[in-house]
């Protein structure tokens, strides 16, 4: 055997032995394929549900329902302060007054005294008289005692009212005291109602503005993130691409072996290695590009991966970046509200507290209308007794003219003490009004439930911001776990990424053994251009499927890449 039908033997031993390695190489490896696919896929479906969360997330704290029970707070915080600033100070004005009538009502029964002495010394005159005139001024002996008891009565019941007065005046002046405190302690309230709470809802709508823009850029990176995934998902067809180029690869190997063995042109052994280093010289250029477009989309992958793993991470601390001012605003509100019931419930029990001592007014002012009465029935008597004097005195003729004179005294006195009833009865009246309106109005304070009603609303209502701020917390952290494990899960994979390297290598060594098979072939056949080449071997070398193998072939043998023919698709 010549020196060149051995080379040509040696070839097709070494073209046999590179079919092997890459059939083996394809094959090996094709489990890793598969299993990083299925890592890509679940991830994609991963992202997906946390892009499933980031919407819900948005929709929750975007929704109506947040702003909504906001403005609810706030409403129902108005209406707290409202009932805060019901103060006590038409009760002390009211109370002002009350004293000053009972003073005014004692100086009028004290005038009374007046009333008696002048009836002490109409009676001492009587009894003279009456002794003076014997056996006719024998009747008016019973005047004068008459007058005496009469008189008495008033000094009684005078003193009653008086004392009753006082007692009264007492009372006023500790409703006035109370009233005092419970001025302060509304005033306290509404202050406490109103102070900062204005800023804290503010904060509040901050916070829920915060909260939505936070999960609308959360939401947005999740939408990048998924549609990187789906290009991650998409560029998975490179395995095939190599797959594909490497079978076309071994069966352009295969062919040419074939057809040098079956001798299936009439060829020398020198054309024969022509046409063997012709396809070698392709074919290293083939596992060349293919290597090479290889070990690009792997990087391409990993490298989007690892910027996927790195964005989900920036996703996961997002989630939960937000501050504590909405917490910390509504832990503020509750212990306002807390305080303000608190004190609301104080000053409703001093209002039942002002409502009894208003209640003791108005009995003890009933008592003294009494006493009153009596006064007036004192007055009727002794207005009758004057009159049954005046009588008797005319009956005694000139004698009694004097005694008549008394009598006609004894009754203007009656007259004027009358008119002094009627005034300390209207200054009664008047502190009787005052009483009922006081009672009233401390009924209104001892009622708690309007207090109990918006104290129950605010509570409803801040208990639903707590829970869709708990919701909204609890969703953003599943969703910051779920998108820290994916990233976690990424990165994994990546890490995971090795093969590119076995079969960048084995695909180099291919290349090598066919490049150093040419240069063999070249040192053989010094001659190879002029050498002929079957046109079987070009219609072989033809049947490409993807435009990047035309053009490498056009690019060995010369011509030009044909960018009209849309037949094929650009794969990388």
């Amino acid at each position: 055997m010549s020196g060149t039908g051995k080379l040509v033997q040696e070839s097709l031993q070494l073209l046999g032995d590179v079919r092997k390695k890459l059939n083996m190489l394809i094959s090996s490896r094709e489990h890793e394929f598969l299993a990083l696919g299925e890592n890509i896929m679940s991830l994609s479906d991963a992202v997906g549900g946390v892009r499933q969360r980031s919407a819900e997330l948005v929709e929750l704290v975007s929704g109506e329902a947040i702003y909504s029970v906001i403005n609810q707070l706030a409403d129902d915080m108005g209406r707290l302060h409202e009932l805060c600033s019901v103060g006590s100070e038409s009760n002390l004005d009211e109370l002002v007054r009350v004293r000053s009538n009972l003073h005014e009502l004692i100086r009028l029964i004290q005038s009374y005294a007046r009333v008696v002495r002048t009836l002490q010394m109409l009676g001492i005159s009587t009894r003279i008289e009456s002794a003076r005139l014997g056996t006719d001024g024998r009747g008016f002996n019973t005047l004068a005692d008459d007058v005496e008891k009469l008189a008495g009565k008033i000094v009684e019941y005078s003193g009653q009212i008086v004392q009753y007065a006082k007692s009264l005046d007492a009372l006023a002046d500790e409703a006035s005291v109370r009233s005092q405190i419970m001025l302060g302690d509304q005033q306290t309230c509404a202050l406490e109602a109103a102070s900062g709470m204005t800023d804290r809802v503010h904060l509040l709508q901050d916070a829920a503005q915060a909260a939505k823009e936070r999960s609308e850029h959360v939401d947005a990176l999740m939408s990048d993130i998924a549609a990187s995934m789906g290009q991650i998902v998409s560029s998975l067809q490179f395995h095939d691409i190599v797959r594909q180029q490497v079978e076309h690869v071994d069966e352009i190997l295969e062919s040419v072996s074939r057809m040098v063995i079956e001798k299936q042109e009439d060829s020398s052994p020198d054309e024969e290695l022509v046409w063997i280093m012709d396809v070698a010289r392709l074919q290293a250029m083939q596992l060349e590009h293919s290597r090479d477009s290889f070990s690009d989309a792997v990087g391409q992958l990993s490298a989007g991966l690892g910027q996927i793993a790195s964005n989900v991470m920036h996703v996961a601390h997002t989630a939960v970046s937000g501050d504590s001012v909405a917490g910390s605003a509504l832990d503020s509100i509750s212990q306002t509200i807390n305080d303000t019931a608190e004190r609301m419930r104080g000053v409703a029990a001093q209002g039942g507290e002002m409502g009894e001592t208003m209640s003791s007014v108005a009995s003890t002012v009933a008592d003294m209308a009494g006493f009153l009465e009596h006064i007036e029935d004192v007055g009727a008597e002794i207005e009758l007794i004057a009159l049954n004097a005046s009588i008797k005195a005319a009956h005694t003729g000139d004698k009694g003219k004097a005694l008549g004179v008394l009598a006609s005294s004894i009754q203007r006195l009656s007259q004027d003490a009358g008119n002094q009833t009627g005034v300390i009865a209207a200054t009664l009246d008047t502190v009787s009004s005052s009483a009922d309106s006081l009672k009233s109005q401390a009924r209104s304070f001892h009622d708690a439930t309007v207090i109990n009603e918006t104290i129950g609303k605010l509570e409803e209502v801040t208990g639903s911001l707590r829970a869709l701020g708990m919701q909204a917390e609890n969703l953003a952290s599943a969703l910051s776990r779920e998108a820290g494990d994916i990233a976690e899960s990424i990165s994994s994979v990546v890490r995971g990424i090795t093969f590119e390297k076995t079969v960048g290598k084995e695909l180099s060594a291919a290349q090598e053994r066919l490049q150093g098979l040419v240069r063999r072939i070249e040192a053989a056949v010094p001659d190879a251009k002029s050498v002929r080449r079957p046109a079987q071997l070009d219609q072989m070398m033809n049947r490409y499927t993807m435009k990047q193998e035309r053009d490498i072939h056009l690019k060995a043998f010369g011509g030009q890449s044909d960018e009209a023919d849309d037949d094929n698709i650009e794969l990388f």
